[in-house]
C-alpha cells in the first residue's frame, strides 16, 4: 500500500490551499516548472547545511506538484506535454536531491554514493515499470486527462513517500544537529525503492503473466 491508495484523504484536507494556489495567474505547466525549480533550490539549500529551509523547500515543490494537477483538471487544461513534465519531474527531484545530498556527505561517510546510485536506480525502475505498464495494459484508464491502473496503489515509493522517507530524516538532523538521520534517508530510500519494485514485478507476474 502507498500514499495513492489514500489520497483522497489528503485532498480533503489540502483542499482550501489548493483553491487559494489555483487562483493564482499560473498554467499548469507553469507549477510544474515551479515544481521543478524548487526541488534544485532546495538540494542546493541543504547543502549549503540549512536543513530545515531545504526541508521547507522540499515540501513546497510537493505542493507545487500537486497544485499542477488541481489547476489542469479544474480549468480542463490537461495535456500530454503536462503528464510528462510532471512524470519526469518526480523523478528529477529524486535523483538531484539524493545524489547532491549523498555527494555532499560522502567526505565523512564514504560509501553514500553507492547507496544514493542503488537508491536512484530504484526509484527511477519504479516509474518505468508504471510506464510501461500505462503502454501494454488494457486495464490503463483516463480519468479527468491522467492515466490511472491498478497497480498505482501497489508498492512502497513514489514523490510523496520519498518526502517522508527524505524529509523526516532532515527535519531531525537539522533539530539535532547530525547528519546519520539524512543517512538513514538515504538508505530508506535505497530499500525501500527495491521493496516496491519487486513487489510490483510480482504484481505483474500474478496478473500479465499468460497476457500478450
Amino acid at each position: 500500500m502507498n500514499l495513492f491508495s489514500i489520497r483522497k484523504g489528503f485532498d480533503g484536507l489540502t483542499g482550501p490551499l489548493m483553491r487559494t494556489c489555483g487562483r493564482l495567474p499560473f498554467s499548469p505547466n507553469t507549477w510544474t516548472v515551479i515544481a521543478w525549480v524548487w526541488a534544485i533550490v532546495a538540494a542546493a539549500v541543504y547543502v549549503l547545511g540549512w536543513h530545515f529551509a531545504g526541508t521547507a523547500l522540499l515540501g513546497l515543490r510537493g505542493l507545487a506538484d500537486h497544485v499542477d494537477g488541481y489547476v489542469a483538471r479544474r480549468r480542463g487544461q490537461t495535456s500530454i506535454l503536462g503528464g510528462v513534465l510532471d512524470e519526469m519531474g518526480d523523478r528529477y527531484l529524486i535523483g538531484i536531491w539524493v545524489v547532491a545530498v549523498a555527494f555532499h556527505l560522502s567526505p565523512r561517510w564514504p560509501h553514500l554514493p553507492y547507496v544514493a546510485a542503488f537508491a536512484v536506480s530504484g526509484a527511477f525502475c519504479n516509474a518505468f515499470i508504471k510506464n510501461c505498464l500505462y503502454v501494454e495494459s488494457q486495464d490503463t484508464t483516463r480519468r479527468n486527462g491522467k492515466l490511472t491502473h491498478p497497480m498505482d496503489k501497489v508498492g512502497m515509493f513514489g514523490s510523496a513517500e520519498f518526502l517522508i522517507y527524505f524529509g523526516i530524516p532532515t527535519l531531525f538532523a537539522g533539530a539535532l544537529g547530525v547528519e546519520w538521520p539524512v543517512v538513514a534517508g538515504i538508505w530508506a530510500t535505497a530499500v525501500l525503492s527495491h521493496v516496491s519494485l519487486f513487489q510490483r514485478i510480482a504484481y505483474v507476474a500474478r496478473h500479465y503473466r499468460h497476457q500478450a
